[in-house]
Formats: structure tokens, sequence, C-alpha cells
């Protein structure tokens, strides 16, 4: 989906900017491929950070030791490099699409990663330990991803566009309370009516929440469930500018 998004994003009408994009995307592969010559344990350590971190967003808990874990740490750095390569054949329109890269990478793993029966095998083999506490999660049969997965690539985006550090923090912190007050779905799968929940959470919350005694210790669902006093609630410009980030 990344790449798709790279590709589209980009004018192909513009030469220069095509050209340019298309050189970014070199010096990415080459950066990383240089990193790892350099430096291969510790560039595979913050690789490792970046799937711990979606792995905990996710609730699941690997076997560190495991040899498919390390597999996966390994599989992970050569499609970041793929990715790359990707994204030039598609804004050089070779006339590749999703499948063709679907292929590219079964016949380099051969591990059936797109076989639904394997992967069902596969996750019965490896099981995963759940936590107790989980997110609300949707079940659906939708195809779209899900958006703790999509959000990241537009926090990616706000980092490539210069923006604060302290904007991206909270626009993340924003994207992880939607996520606790609707549930984690498909981004297909959203309707107006989570919109609309979403916007009826927010103006039932607290300001600084996270800082004052009666609410820093308390989830989302249960500061939704106090009696909150009118002179505690976030003020309408914050809530706006809450929801913008959502909506």
């Amino acid at each position: 989906k990344h790449i798709h998004h790279y590709h589209w994003d980009t004018n192909r009408f513009d030469e220069e900017e095509v050209q340019k994009r298309i050189k970014e995307t070199q010096k990415k592969e080459e950066e990383l491929k240089d990193n790892l010559k350099k430096d291969f344990k510790g560039t595979l350590n913050r690789i490792e950070k970046e799937i711990e971190e979606i792995l905990t967003r996710e609730n699941i808990i690997q076997d560190k030791k495991n040899v498919d874990y390390k597999g996966l740490i390994g599989r992970w750095t050569e499609l970041r490099i793929l990715r790359e390569s990707w994204k030039r054949e598609l804004l050089n329109n070779d006339g590749k699409n999703s499948e063709d890269f679907k292929k590219e990478l079964e016949d380099k793993w051969k591990i059936g990663l797109f076989d639904p029966d394997n992967q069902t095998n596969r996750l019965k083999s490896n099981p995963v330990i759940k936590p107790q506490s989980t997110p609300k999660v949707s079940q659906t049969g939708s195809s779209s991803p899900r958006f703790s997965v999509v959000y990241h690539e537009y926090l990616e985006f706000m980092k490539r566009n210069k923006r604060r550090l302290s904007s991206i923090d909270e626009t993340e912190i924003s994207f992880l309370d939607f996520i606790e007050i609707i549930g984690d779905k498909p981004i297909s799968d959203y309707t107006r009516n989570d919109a609309r929940d979403y916007r009826n959470a927010l103006s039932r919350l607290p300001k600084n929440r996270k800082k004052v005694k009666d609410y820093r210790d308390s989830s989302l669902k249960e500061i939704l469930s106090m009696d909150v006093p009118d002179s505690h609630i976030i003020g309408i410009e914050t809530q706006t500018k809450l929801n913008s980030r959502i909506v």
C-alpha cells in the first residue's frame, strides 16, 4: 500500500518531480544497504525496534529467540530494500501491479506468504501470546489495511515534510486515542457514525487528562464512563483540532 501511495502522491506530469522522487528512492535504498554493510547488527537492532513497536500495538508478543522471529527481522529488512526498488518501477511505469510484487516476494522467499491455507497453518504452528486486555478490533472480511497499520505511513509523511517532532507525537497520540475509542478497523469500514461517536467522545474528555490526578491512571473507556465536570472538559478549539486530525 505504501508504495502505491508514494506513486499516486507524485505529480507524474512533472518529469522533474518524477526524477527527483526516483533519486530519493535510490538514495534511501543505497543508504540502507550501506548501513547494513558498515553496521549490520546496529542496523538490524533499529529495524527490530520498528517491528517490536508494530507487534506491541497489535498486542502480539513473540519469542525473540524463535527462529521464525529472526526470519521476520531478516525478511522485513529485505522488504525495506525491495520497497524502494518497487517505488522506482512504479514511477518508471514498468507496468507492474500489486500481484507482480507479491509474486516477486513469493519467488524470493518461497514461504506461501499469500496462501490463506498456509497462513493459517503457520499461525497454528507459531502461536503468539495475547495479553488479557486488548484494544477493540473489528472482525471483518475487508481486504483494506487496518488503521493501526496505515497511520504510520502518514507519520512518515509528516517526518519527510519536516514537521515538528511535537506535532508528530501529538498526531500519533490522537490516532491511538481514536483506535481506543472507536476500534481498529480496516480503513474502508469506518462510517459517518464512527466519526460522530468520536466527536461525541472528545466532547466528554477532560483537558490535561494525563497530568490531572483524577484521570491520569484511567483508561479512555473509564474516563468516558465518569461524570466529568463541565469545567474540566477540553475546549471547543481543542476538540476541533483533535477531530481534524482524524476526520
